[in-house]
């Protein structure tokens, strides 16, 4: 039987990796081990005793549900749990913890668990990667360290099947136009997050967009435009509930934009945007659209809520099909059956994927904080904009996965 050890409690674990590891937890395939820390919050800078409270609440509300279907909780702000933890020599570890402690929470477990499994961004620091990969060099142990995004085992499988799919015929080989949208609705996931947003929406989400654009031409011939960002109040009479109460107190961003060009893999370039927001609208909207064709008259959308892919315009629109599996799923089923394969996406940070770590770099421009009620389709009229005009170097590093 497989030991599984899970780091964090949030709601991406509640969502996502809970659901996965229960059916084998079942059916005594594996024993899961969940690790969170409810001193984690005390720790951030800018939140008060109420908004940590809060934050701990909604991590033990999780916390019980896991235990109810066996996994065991252990908590790092537990003397007794610590030394629990301190025991497990598990087969797989999942870090599904805050952008800025992932190498931190990687590197407690080399030597002791055979594979390490971190989410994107595998951390916002390229230093603490540096010197993950330099101790992972010198460990005498077999523990292997991979990063994982779920968008970009979405874009592998796309790249996979554009030749099927007729994706060149239907573009007429042209791209001019790539646009990201990743806007979530409401409250949902504001009060869980608001301790691990504290470098942004561009530092948590930026990553993907990354990933994204790999269907479609080189990420290493990304150039940056501009790069914005604003707090948002509620606006009722235009239904957008922002949770502003929470995230202004903290000066965090609830909305950003990215603006960017790059070379499309039939060399044009292609003028690119990237949308991120939390508590933006009535409904989510996830997804990526690209203009194509001698009259910019195709688009092909990856709807990234649902994984339908939709050809449209022309003459003769291509399909509507689904082509993705939920990425979580399929790592954790691979990851029980022992395999690795090239359709998870894996990638070795210290063979180029660290680039992600270089979204510090996306973050220099955004020099001001707004506070305005605009709603999003007036945005960025009360936004600020700073433009990067001495950025001219390529995107750094390159795309591997392992």
């Amino acid at each position: 039987m497989k030991t599984i050890v899970v780091l964090g409690a949030g709601n991406w674990v509640r969502e996502q990796y809970a659901k996965a590891l229960k059916p084998y937890r079942e059916r005594g395939k594996c024993g899961v081990f969940i690790i969170y820390d409810t001193g984690y919050a005390g720790t951030r800078k800018g939140l008060t005793r109420r908004q940590v409270n809060r934050f701990n609440r909604f991590t033990l509300n999780n916390v019980n549900g896991f235990k109810s279907w066996g996994a065991t909780c252990l908590d790092l702000a537990d003397p007794d749990d610590q030394v629990k933890v301190d025991g497990l020599a598990p087969d797989a570890v999942f870090v599904v913890t805050p952008d800025d402690t992932h190498c931190k929470m990687a590197e407690a477990w080399l030597g002791r668990a055979a594979d390490i499994f971190v989410e994107k961004p595998f951390d916002i620091d390229h230093e603490r990667i540096r010197q993950l990969r330099s101790r992972l060099a010198k460990e005498q142990g077999n523990t292997e360290v991979w990063g994982f995004d779920h968008y970009l085992v979405r874009a592998n499988q796309f790249v996979k099947m554009k030749e099927h799919l007729g994706f060149d015929e239907h573009v007429e080989e042209q791209i001019h136009e790539f646009h990201f949208r990743m806007l979530e609705s409401g409250d949902r996931g504001i009060v869980e997050r608001m301790a691990s947003l504290q470098e942004g929406l561009i530092m948590d989400m930026g990553s993907h967009t990354v990933a994204l654009v790999l269907p479609f031409g080189d990420p290493n011939t990304i150039r940056l435009d501009s790069v914005k960002a604003g707090v948002y109040k509620a606006n009722p009479a235009k239904g957008i509930a922002t949770s502003g109460r929470e995230f202004i107190k903290s000066g965090m961003e609830t909305f950003a934009e990215i603006r960017f060009t790059f070379t499309s893999v039939f060399g044009q370039l292609v003028t690119a945007t990237a949308y991120m927001g939390k508590g933006v609208g009535e409904q989510d909207d996830k997804c990526v659209e690209v203009i194509g064709g001698r009259q910019r008259d195709r688009k092909v959308t990856l709807d990234l809520g649902s994984s339908i892919v939709d050809f449209t315009g022309g003459k003769n629109p291509g399909p509507v099909t689904s082509l993705f599996a939920n990425p979580v799923y399929l790592l954790v089923r691979e990851v029980m059956a022992g395999r690795h394969p090239d359709s998870l996406a894996l990638f070795d940070p210290g063979k180029g994927q660290d680039i992600l770590a270089r979204l510090n770099e996306w973050r220099r421009p955004i020099l001001d904080r707004v506070q305005g009620g605009n709603p999003l389709e007036e945005y960025p009229a009360g936004g600020c904009n700073r433009k990067w005009d001495s950025l001219s170097a390529p995107w750094p590093g390159s795309i591997s996965r392992g």
